[in-house]
């Protein structure tokens, strides 16, 4: 059997298509497994929320007194995240 320069570059090209078709399949499924333990970790995190929460001096509160103070807590929390992050 003769191949030709042509034939050898068709080979070689169907070949990289299918290694580069594996390595995104792979990727895929890499990040498959990241988003399913990111949708744990926010099943985690909610749950400790709500538990947090209950535990808090917040349920003595009323809906107005919460709806007062999480503005307050929340631009705190996104100061915090500022300085931890952006430097």
């Amino acid at each position: 059997m003769h191949l030709t320069h042509t034939s050898l570059s068709c080979i070689v090209k169907n070949i990289n298509q299918l290694t580069e078709g594996l390595k995104m399949k792979q990727l895929i499924n890499v990040l498959n497994k990241i988003n399913k333990q990111l949708e744990i970790s926010n099943k985690i995190a909610s749950s400790k929320l709500v538990i947090d929460f209950k535990n808090s001096g917040f349920k003595s509160n009323s809906k107005k007194e919460i709806e007062t103070q999480i503005p307050i807590i929340t631009s705190g929390i996104h100061t915090i995240y500022k300085n931890i992050y952006d430097n």
